[in-house]
């Protein structure tokens, strides 16, 4: 939830409004993105533990 927060202060500081279908698709992108990143490095963590 925190990283998906990130993602959408990111594109809110980049100028982006949410009347902007635009800033909503890229806000949504980048919090899609930062998840896959998320869960990727957690699943690499627990398989190296092991």
């Amino acid at each position: 939830m925190l990283i998906i927060g990130m993602g959408i202060n990111f594109a809110i500081d980049k100028g982006l409004t949410w009347q902007s279908v635009g800033g909503m698709s890229l806000a949504l992108i980048t919090a899609f993105l930062y998840t896959i990143e998320a869960v990727g490095m957690y699943q690499l963590m627990r398989v190296s533990q092991n």
